[in-house]
């Protein structure tokens, strides 16, 4: 059985090998994203950390940076379909509905919204950028601590025997 699928049943154990596995390519990827920006710093490439050009309000997209975000936005597809197919198979081994892993994605849902309705603020002139901000931001964060709860609760119900 792949990592990838939904099929099949993961135990408790299978279920944290795969989290503290993307645990540690993340820790790899914030070190090399690290070595990327102190190497700039010290060698005068500040090019790889002035990302944003003033005059014409573009992004400025340099080969490194690129490359960074190229890994993470990999890094991050793959992750979440790894961890929502080994947290389906780690629910359906506990007994627990496979669907329930969707929770994992109400953080996601939240951030769609936020974005959405600060777009609508904005075509519609409304200027409550602040307050929004700060009420939608404590509603994100509020659904990322039910994801990250029902992710532990998830790893650690008992196998169904």
């Amino acid at each position: 059985m792949t990592l990838s699928s939904f099929q099949g049943r993961a135990t408790q154990g299978q279920y944290w090998g795969v989290v503290l596995g993307i645990l540690a390519v993340a820790a790899v990827l914030i070190v090399v994203t690290v070595i990327f920006a102190v190497a700039a710093l010290f060698t005068g490439a500040s090019e790889f950390l002035d990302t944003f050009d003033v005059r014409t309000a573009a992004p400025k997209i340099t080969p490194a940076f690129f490359i960074i975000l190229l890994l993470w936005g990999i890094f991050i597809v793959c992750a979440n379909w790894i961890m929502l197919a080994t947290t389906a198979r780690r629910l359906r081994d506990a007994g627990w509905n496979p669907w329930l892993t969707l929770l994992v994605f109400s953080p996601a849902i939240g951030l769609v919204a936020v974005i959405a309705h600060f777009f609508l603020l904005v075509l519609l002139g409304i200027d409550h950028t602040e307050t929004f901000l700060v009420v939608w931001g404590l509603i994100t964060n509020a659904l990322s601590l039910v994801s990250f709860v029902a992710l532990i609760v998830f790893g650690c119900i008992p196998s169904k025997k």
